[in-house]
């Protein structure tokens, strides 16, 4: 049996911390934007985030629990559809058995 073994860079090695007031199109144009960003703090971005406490649950609350979503068998790499319930049930179960992945909600424009 072969064993492979994985080399990791630091994080702090890829990504550039960013404060938001710092952040404008015209630094992304001017300078690029060659490494991922991490903004430490969104104060300037003009955005509302919702709270820290904001989770799954509140999602599954605010679509309705039987709203269908496009999930990725990440072993599989098939599409499969749940209901937000089941996927809210399958984010908060200690004990998933295959990860999946809900790449893309859009939920703007929702109460």
């Amino acid at each position: 049996m072969q064993i492979w073994t994985v080399d990791f860079f630091r994080a702090d090695e890829l990504v550039v911390p960013m404060l938001g007031k710092n952040i404008t199109l015209w630094g992304l144009i001017s300078k690029g934007f060659f490494k991922p960003m991490i903004v430490e703090k969104s104060e300037g971005l003009n955005m509302v985030l919702p709270p820290d406490t904001f989770t799954v649950r509140d999602v599954e609350k605010y679509f309705g629990p039987e709203r269908i979503v496009d999930v990725i068998d990440v072993q599989n790499q098939c599409d499969t559809m749940m209901s937000m319930k089941e996927y809210a049930d399958y984010f908060t179960s200690p004990n998933r058995q295959m990860p999946m992945n809900l790449i893309s909600l859009e939920f703007s424009n929702t109460r």
